[in-house]
């Protein structure tokens, strides 16, 4: 090397390297017609592609290398413990090699303290998290949060802003140590009271959250569920009485009925998503793709279908009772549960709760991105408008228990609004009708599940 010049020297190295990694992906045995993603990373990164895990990153690769990758648009996720996951779409093409750098990782709670303008692009999910102890002076440990043998020397201690989700704690003192596993919701306070010297942790508001639910399981609802097929999840709610329409509103809320929900019934926590519409039906006729993001572009009579076989494949697996199915909620139970108790015009700051015309850029967005209502359900203002299983009708005024519409007529009810609409059509009382066999970008559904009388 002495007979080259001193700044061709000094370049040999880094060009030596770049040629080595380029000869290590391409020497890598794949089926003809796919390609290679070169991931940059620090060692024991979990990696995902579309979803399926792929391996941890290495020293030796310097992150990982992934083969055999077939041509087109990928999602690839990476996953650190403790910090932000990090995902991007990839197009591959048939013996090309995609360089993909990982970012530095962002730690979780550095997110949930950014200042207000950072969280007006991004929504967080966060809750809180509330911890009393016997004794008061003992150590905290959980990891994901960065929290190792943090001291605690007072009555009480609460963590603000914490990302929703589950989380191992460990808690020690006096020589003895507790481990307990605790779940994060969205807007919700997890409070943790834990007796050390006895070995036992109680979940304070699961506990009432459990009394409170032990009426609604005597009247057909409960506990929430889950469709693991498919990752959806269902709200349980409550029976109760409201007060259905508005008398400012269209002529169609008129006359204001008040309304008893005599029996429990489950809702989707967020609207149906392309992915799990894909997964029932095998096909995906939204305009807006994305599998995070709502179905589109289906009737009323294809979601139907849709509950359908949901409900039959389910009883099939032996995951769903004979006495319960899927469905399309009634309008009464639709805006019962839009509401959450409120009595306004919204179930809270319609900005934070809604993807409407102000602020959705003119298409839908992922679910379950803007905040909750009181009753744990997202998206019920905007995104896309929603299907209701009743045909539209007059209201009837008075009070009335469990109404399903109109007995006869043509068309059926939309609820909720849009991403393409003005705020006031995105009010808890705002009805629409429409045809069974109407299709459009900006109409889908939320999966209900009742009891079958």
């Amino acid at each position: 090397m002495k007979f080259l010049p001193p700044f061709l020297r000094a370049a040999w190295l880094p060009c030596l390297a770049a040629f080595w990694c380029l000869f290590s992906v391409t020497a890598l045995h794949a089926q003809p017609g796919t390609g290679y993603i070169q991931i940059t990373c620090e060692p024991g990164v979990q990696v995902f592609l579309d979803g399926a895990f792929k391996g941890l990153t290495n020293a030796e690769q310097g992150g990982l290398i992934l083969a055999g990758v077939s041509p087109g648009r990928h999602q690839l996720k990476v996953l650190k413990e403790g910090f932000q996951a990090q995902e991007n779409n990839v197009e591959i093409s048939a013996g090309g090699v995609k360089e993909f750098k990982v970012q530095p990782f962002t730690p979780k709670l550095e997110i949930a303290q950014r200042g207000a303008a950072q969280q007006q692009q991004v929504v967080q999910k966060v809750g809180s998290l509330l911890i009393q102890s016997i004794p008061v002076a003992c150590k905290i440990t959980i990891n994901a949060l960065g929290l190792r043998a943090q001291e605690k020397d007072q009555d009480e201690i609460e963590f603000n802003k914490v990302p929703t989700g589950t989380y191992a704690a460990t808690f020690a003192a006096l020589g003895k140590t507790v481990n307990h596993t605790f779940e994060i919701a969205d807007g919700q306070r997890t409070h943790l009271f834990v007796n050390i010297l006895e070995g036992k942790v109680q979940d304070v508001n699961a506990e009432a959250h459990a009394r409170r639910s032990a009426s609604a399981v005597s009247m057909g609802g409960g506990s929430d569920r889950r469709v693991t097929s498919l990752g959806l999840d269902l709200a349980s709610i409550a029976p109760g009485p409201f007060t259905m329409g508005s008398a400012n509103g269209d002529s169609d809320e008129r006359p204001v009925t008040q309304v008893t929900i005599s029996r429990g019934f489950w809702l989707g926590r967020t609207e149906v998503t392309q992915a799990q519409w894909s997964a029932v039906m095998g096909s995906n006729p939204s305009g807006f793709q994305g599998d995070d993001r709502p179905v589109e572009q289906v009737s009323w009579q294809d979601a139907m279908e849709f509950c359908r076989k949901l409900t039959e494949r389910e009883r099939a697996a032996g995951r769903l009772p004979d006495d319960l199915a899927y469905t399309l909620p009634t309008e009464a139970q639709w805006e019962y549960a839009c509401r959450a108790g409120t009595t306004g015009d919204y179930a809270g700051n319609l900005d934070a709760m809604a993807w409407y015309g102000a602020n959705s850029g003119n298409q839908t967005h992922p679910v379950g991105q803007k905040q909750a209502n009181a009753w744990g359900l997202h998206d019920m203002h905007g995104n896309v408008w929603e299907w209701c299983s009743d045909l539209f009708g007059n209201y009837p005024g008075g009070s009335v228990t469990d109404p399903t519409g109109a007995p006869s007529g043509s068309f059926r009810v939309r609820r909720g609004g849009s991403w393409g609409n003005g705020a006031v059509r995105c009010r808890s009382a705002l009805r629409r009708r429409v045809g069974p066999g109407y299709r459009g970008g900006s109409l889908g559904f939320r999966l209900a599940l009742s009891s079958v009388r």
